[in-house]
């Protein structure tokens, strides 16, 4: 038997691949760092469209919308509020109030004259409504500040606000104290949403 051994000459092929320059390989602690990085900006861009999904804009008045002036007074105690009746000829003919247990509110007065409902005050739950709120609800208020207290009034919509700035500085993240609407407000048309 010839075993013969051919040997022949294979030149190495050179394609593209080798030519180009490989990357240089980084240490492991950089590349886990980059990972933890990408993470956490896939997480942060992730959770803000959840949030601002979730937290739209309310508008609190909604709820209350069937005992904003103009309304009758039945609509009032619909509502559970308690009224009392005056008949004294310089006072309203009864004022209504609630305590909602829970809300943006922790007390309301309602003025009824004549068996229709001319004004609505809210007294404030702490921190729940700023300025910059009650702004983007209905526009830029006209302001007046005397030392910490702010007042804002909205004109032609009968609603008025009061506020207290700690540092006697205006900014729209002010708390709000009370919000009033008055007979004007036939003008204002509450939506569900800011």
């Amino acid at each position: 038997m010839n075993m013969s051994i051919h040997s022949t000459n294979v030149a190495p092929q050179r394609t593209q691949a080798s030519n180009a320059v490989s990357p240089p390989k980084l240490p492991i602690y950089l590349r886990l760092i980059m990972i933890v990085l990408t993470i956490v900006v896939v997480l942060t861009a992730g959770w803000t469209t959840l949030v601002r999904q979730v937290v739209a804009p309310t508008n609190p008045f909604f709820e209350f919308a069937e005992i904003l002036p103009g309304q009758p007074q039945r609509s009032v105690r619909a509502q559970g509020f308690s009224c009392s009746m005056h008949t004294y000829p310089v006072l309203p003919n009864a004022y209504c109030t609630r305590a909602p247990a829970a809300g943006p509110f922790s007390l309301i007065g309602v003025i009824v004259t004549d068996g229709i409902v001319s004004r609505v005050n809210y007294s404030v739950s702490p921190g729940v409504l700023t300025i910059g709120d009650l702004a983007l609800l209905w526009g830029r208020p006209n302001v007046r500040m005397y030392r910490q207290s702010v007042n804002l009034d909205w004109p032609g919509m009968g609603i008025t606000a009061s506020a207290w700035a700690e540092n006697s500085r205006f900014s729209n993240f002010i708390p709000v104290l009370s919000i009033s609407f008055g007979t004007l407000t036939s003008n204002y048309l509450p939506s569900s949403t800011g």
